[in-house]
């Protein structure tokens, strides 16, 4: 049985939020935790003694969501003569976290363009993502294999409209204690606000966590909370600077040895 219940962070507390903002929630399934013949790196996280939780980033690290979400900023940028690139995507959108539609401010479009264009942008985005189990290879292995030792919950940019769709077929949602996206916060990543509000809502101090993500700008978010941070390397983050992580994986499959060295 899920538990779901939503807290919402507004800077303006006479907006009202969306519908499908108010349908995102904290998820919490008692008895997750299954009983499973312990592969051999479980022995040594016996040791363990301080984390508690595992904070995860979604897009890039549980679902393979960026690559859509490129293409529908360059697509509706294109509409208007702008080139996008991959490379301007990973510094834009990966390393400094803004939106890749100031590009058309930029050329002189109106904060009412922006806000039209960013809801095409947004709608192309629901398309791409519709109808598809999103989730990466290894993903639903290691998730089963963690949820065994720790607490576990998501931490991301998302917004809630788009956080459903994408976990509409993906079957990981059960294994995460609460959710918080984009709505929930006013800053956003690499601000250290998203994972404040996950440590504050977990009732737990930075000690007790550590942060699975895949971009510059959400180790750097980590970091600040004081979180240690594991990152996994992927295509669109090969030329981006992870080093400030305490440890950078190639693979998700690599997670669970990962957080064993760096308890």
């Amino acid at each position: 049985m899920l538990v779901l219940f939503r807290e919402e962070r507004q800077t303006n507390p006479a907006k009202k939020p969306s519908e499908a903002a108010a349908r995102v929630r904290s998820w919490a399934r008692p008895g997750v935790h299954t009983t499973l013949t312990p592969p051999l790196w479980r022995s040594y996280a016996t040791l363990r003694s301080v984390t508690e939780i595992l904070l995860w980033d979604n897009d890039g690290v549980l679902v393979e969501t960026e690559p859509l979400f490129f293409q529908a900023n360059a697509e509706v940028l294109a509409d208007l003569g702008i080139e996008y690139s991959l490379s301007q995507f990973r510094n834009i959108s990966l390393l400094q976290g803004k939106s890749a539609l100031n590009l058309a401010k930029a050329r002189g479009l109106s904060d009412s363009d922006i806000l039209a264009l960013r809801e095409t942008r947004d709608a192309r985005y629901a398309e791409l993502l519709r109808g598809k189990d999103l989730a990466l290879p290894g993903v639903r292995d290691v998730l089963h294999e963690l949820s065994n030792q720790y607490r576990m919950a998501v931490v991301t940019s998302s917004r809630a409209t788009h956080f459903e769709i994408i976990h509409e077929h993906s079957k990981l949602l059960p294994y995460f204690e609460f959710v918080l996206t984009v709505d929930n916060v006013t800053q956003t990543k690499p601000h250290p606000e998203p994972y404040l509000c996950a440590l504050d809502k977990a009732q737990l101090s930075a000690s007790a966590g550590i942060a699975i993500e895949d971009s510059p700008r959400g180790v750097t978010s980590a970091k600040a909370a004081g979180l240690r941070c594991v990152a996994v390397h992927s295509e669109l983050t090969a030329a981006s600077s992870l080093a400030h992580a305490d440890v950078v994986i190639n693979r998700i499959m690599d997670l669970p040895v990962a957080i064993v060295g760096i308890d």
